[in-house]
């Protein structure tokens, strides 16, 4: 009888402990700056992404879930101007909170493409580590403005293609 009880308020506790976290769903969009020799041949661009946070009880550290999409233009004295890239990653990742500020890394995969004569689809790996502030809107943090910069890189058969991204956002807590 008495390993039952402690069996089921275990089972009890550890059910409860996800009713702690928080979730947060931030949608953002900024500027992208290609950088290295991806800049040699696309012209700034514009992007987008749409995060879950999921904190964790009671660490200032969250897990990441985010989809987005990136778009450039190639450069006009390229053969292929008049052309685009884009690139939509689908990343995981870890956010480390305190207060306001915030850094983190997220890793994942990107599906890039571009509508260039005998340009072909690819997914490759992505790695994607941000800094960030989040500034509360409401008392409880439920609402928030988000600013964060990126740095992105895609690593694709021994090359890479390269950007920053300058992101604003609302951050919605649920």
């Amino acid at each position: 009888m008495k390993k039952s009880f402690v069996a089921v308020l275990a089972l009890l506790l550890l059910l409860s402990i996800p009713s702690f976290g928080q979730m947060k769903f931030t949608l953002n969009g900024g500027y992208q700056m290609p950088t290295g020799t991806f800049k040699d041949g696309a012209k700034n661009g514009f992007g987008g992404s749409l995060s879950l946070d999921y904190s964790l009880p009671l660490l200032p550290v969250s897990l990441a879930f985010t989809a987005g999409y990136n778009k450039w233009n190639f450069k006009d004295n390229l053969p292929v101007s008049g052309y685009n890239f884009h690139s939509i990653p689908l990343m995981a990742g870890v956010r480390y909170y305190s207060g306001g500020p915030y850094v983190g890394a997220d890793v994942g995969f990107s599906i890039s493409n571009s509508n260039a004569p005998g340009a072909s689809s690819s997914t490759d790996f992505t790695f994607s580590p941000i800094i960030g502030y989040r500034f509360g809107l409401t008392p409880v943090g439920i609402t928030s403005l988000d600013f964060n910069v990126r740095y992105w890189n895609i690593s694709s058969s021994g090359s890479s293609i390269n950007w920053i991204g300058f992101n604003a956002g609302i951050a919605f807590g649920l």
